[in-house]
């Protein structure tokens, strides 16, 4: 019956998590034995901190952050722990970091997604320094550290999935509602006001003020409410209207999701100072 068949698919995705846990902190052994940094986020990470069981959550791939100066170096690492690159490049790798911020690698079990950046737009100007100087530790299911993204930042991360996965198809409810308790975690003292002041700087606040409204109007506000930078406008209300349209009835066109996940972010040409 239906019940027999969740308890089924809870237990295989028990069971998957656990894995890719372990791997993650194979991954992170091997590169820490060569003096190379990295930040786990989303994925099973997420996972563990938001939902009370490790099976709750479908997860498939692992996602990690390395440094945007030293990504050559990190490909041999890779393939020593047996992951071969999928993602084609038509360009040499110093190259092709300038327009993409992740690649894809697999091995014969897992899916490994190692990003210099969050996302990659001519408008953003990320401050990757500070992303790295913030990180903080996280635990497995078995206790185990990993170093992670900042909370800031997994919120962030998790913004700036919502343009990609709208561009392929593959965004999800399931976004808005982790964005949504994201938010909740964040204690009643924290300072909204600095971080949408380090928003503007790195040209994200728009892209987040549409999110949360998506997210709002999902799931209803959350205890402390993020006061946007600037209230949002007619535009912005327009384009959060189009995505949460989205979410619930996926575009089958191509084009009109990759127009909106472009409007998402602030315009490159309003960013030239005559």
């Amino acid at each position: 019956g239906f019940l027999s068949h969740a308890r089924h698919v809870y237990l295989q995705q028990w069971s998957w998590n656990g894995r890719l846990f372990r791997e993650m902190e194979r991954i992170a052994g091997q590169l820490e034995s060569r003096g190379m940094p990295c930040l786990f986020f989303k994925g099973p990470l997420l996972a563990n901190s938001l939902y009370p069981q490790l099976g709750s959550r479908a997860t498939h791939d692992i996602d990690l952050l390395i440094p945007e100066s030293v990504t050559t170096d990190y490909a041999s690492a890779f393939d020593a722990l047996g992951y071969r690159r999928r993602s084609r490049l038509l360009l040499p790798m110093t190259l092709s970091r300038r327009v993409l911020y992740q690649l894809e690698y697999e091995s014969e079990t897992f899916a490994l997604e190692p990003h210099w950046s969050l996302q990659r737009h001519p408008s953003l100007t990320l401050d990757h320094e500070r992303m790295w100087r913030e990180r903080t530790e996280r635990q497995t299911p078995g206790g185990a550290p990993l170093q992670g993204l900042s909370d800031e930042y997994t919120l962030l991360a998790n913004i700036l999935s919502v343009p990609s996965d709208l561009q392929n198809g593959s965004l999800k409810l399931r976004t808005f509602f982790e964005i949504h308790l994201l938010q909740r975690r964040f204690p009643a003292e924290y300072d909204w006001a600095a971080f949408w002041e380090r928003r503007q700087a790195e040209h994200t606040a728009r892209v987040c003020r549409i999110v949360f409204a998506v997210s709002r109007g999902l799931f209803g506000p959350v205890p402390i409410e993020p006061g946007p930078a600037a209230p949002i406008g007619a535009a912005e209300g327009t384009l959060a209207r189009q995505l949460l349209a989205q979410v619930l009835a996926p575009d089958a066109r191509e084009w009109p999701r990759k127009r909106l996940a472009w409007g998402l972010f602030d315009s490159p040409l309003s960013l030239i100072h005559i």
